[in-house]
């Protein structure tokens, strides 16, 4: 099995059980504070993202250096430095993204949030908490981009398996024993944080090459790599701004409760996107910069055009069987026909603009190996000036289902016009067989196979057969959708084939040692 492939199969192994316990414990949340006060935790969550985000930067371009150095020889000395330097500018950022939001939590709690039921002071209360643990989570991010550099990645996916577990069950606990109010909850998020991080960066220095000179902060590797930094940071304050914007609008032009409806759909939707697309944009991302690295433009089309397919018929898949399927999946989620009612709506629509975003994940990870940020920043800047915009108009007209078709618009037209942008610089020539075999096919494929289950649904089920019928339907997809894929076929095709030499060399050897046997 090669690297890529485990990689691929340890990170969906990691982010599906994150991605699993953090979908079982949100109705827990919503039934134990309500669905107000989830409102608020999504609110704050938005401003939490907004701060990672702009520590992405950081992470990739530690993501990126570890990856091409590890390809070199004698660079002990020199990861380490790169390590110490990007970890001493992370800590400053986080400080000061914590310092903002401690000074900003008055004011978002009196004049931005529209509360109903929650008093001023918990809102207070909540975000300065939840701003200290912010601190002190954001440079985990960037502990584990070093690890995915080094290609640890199974490593990585079981640190974030173990201590998102430890945060979601510690906050179930503090809920039921201690207090079910988003106070209680957003204090236990500092010490939790702390154990995220530490831990982190513990395993990160263990698996470092080894060298006996010691790391110091290095003003030449933050010279070497501020423009593809800075370029990275600005495109991505810029991606925050366009991630979160409706979520910023919105929680100003809704109640709370409509609010909190919206983030569960968002949550859903992000969730099972980045539960699909991730792993693979994160395996691929060190792989592809070691074949720029060595200029190996062959292999490079190859390996961008596989990692396509693989992500393009998980997440079409993925995304139209949620579609098609949003209320039965939300009421087997939350059990709340209310819940299920008034935020199926959104999710039917909020997923396909999510599915456009996770899809140029791969495309956009081709151009920052080249270190290529502008491209990402021009158009982060443009899809931001029409997205606000529209998503006050159309939200002004349809309610928060308006802000999803937003997403939907947006993010299909940022999609097309990203990849043909990409292949006029990069792997020039290739955008024809991304829009047909990486996008088109999968496309196709799913919405025939997909339709077809929506048509035979046998009506009202209960929940464990709804949960085996999608089950079903969603695996029957991604499996033909992966077949109509030239290398995901031919990929498949090689994996039979390694399967039958070694059962055919499994039954040579019994008969060769069965002779044995006789002769003797």
């Amino acid at each position: 099995m090669s690297l890529l492939t485990t990689n691929i199969l340890a990170n969906y192994a990691g982010r599906g059980w994150v991605s699993a316990v953090s979908l079982i414990v949100i109705p827990f949340y919503v039934r134990f504070m309500g669905i107000e006060s989830y409102g608020l935790i999504g609110f704050i969550t938005t401003l939490q993202l907004g701060g990672s985000l702009l520590h992405d930067g950081i992470a990739t371009v530690l993501n990126r250096e570890l990856a091409r150095l590890s390809g070199l020889n004698n660079t002990a000395h020199q990861s380490k430095t790169v390590l110490r330097t990007l970890e001493v500018i992370c800590w400053a950022l986080a400080i000061m993204i914590a310092v903002v939001f401690l000074f900003l939590a008055p004011l978002l709690a009196s004049h931005w949030l529209k509360l109903q039921e929650l008093s001023t002071r918990t809102v207070v209360t909540s975000i300065i908490a939840m701003s200290l643990a912010l601190g002190l989570s954001l440079p985990y991010t960037m502990y584990i981009a070093g690890l995915m550099g080094l290609q640890r990645q199974a490593l990585a996916n079981v640190i974030g398996a173990i201590t998102t577990t430890i945060r979601f069950a510690g906050s179930i606990a503090v809920l039921y024993f201690v207090s079910p109010s988003v106070e209680a909850y957003a204090l236990w998020q500092i010490p939790a944080a702390l154990i995220q991080t530490f831990t982190a960066a513990f395993f990160l220095y263990r698996t470092m090459p080894k060298s006996h000179a010691k790391a110091r902060f290095s003003k030449a590797v933050m010279m070497l790599n501020w423009r593809f930094g800075v370029g990275f940071s600005t495109g991505t304050a810029l991606l925050l701004l366009l991630l979160q914007a409706d979520k910023i609008v919105l929680s100003k032009l809704l109640p709370l409760d409509l609010f909190g409806y919206y983030s569960l759909a968002w949550t859903l939707a992000i969730s099972a996107i980045g539960l699909v697309a991730d792993p693979i944009r994160d395996a691929s991302f060190p792989q592809l910069a070691r074949h720029v690295q060595i200029a190996d433009s062959s292999g490079l089309a190859e390996l961008y055009h596989g990692c396509c397919q693989i992500a393009g018929s998980v997440i079409i898949p993925v995304t139209v069987i949620v579609s098609l399927f949003s209320h039965e999946i939300l009421l087997t989620w939350t059990r709340d026909p209310l819940i299920a009612q008034n935020t199926g709506p959104i999710l039917q629509l909020l997923i396909i603009g999510m599915a456009f975003q996770g899809l140029n994940s791969l495309p956009k990870n081709l151009q920052l190996t080249y270190g290529w940020t502008r491209l990402m920043t021009g158009m982060n800047a443009i899809a931001l000036t029409v997205f606000v915009p529209l998503v006050i108009v159309l939200t002004h007209l349809h309610g928060p289902s308006g802000a999803a078709i937003a997403w939907i618009a947006v993010w299909g037209t940022y999609l097309m016009l990203a990849v043909w942008f990409t292949h006029r610089r990069v792997l020039i020539g290739e955008q024809r067989k991304w829009y047909i075999d990486d996008f088109g096919r999968p496309l196709l494929g799913t919405l025939v196979l997909a339709s077809f289950f929506r048509y035979l649904v046998p009506g009202q089920m209960s929940t464990v057969p709804t949960v085996l019928y999608i089950g079903i339907a969603t695996s029957v997809c991604i499996g033909f959708t992966l077949i109509f894929g030239p290398q995901t076929r031919e990929w498949i095709l090689q994996q039979l084939r390694k399967s039958l030499s070694k059962k055919e060399l499994a039954v040579d050897s019994c008969a060769v040692s069965v002779l044995k046997k006789k002769q003797l």
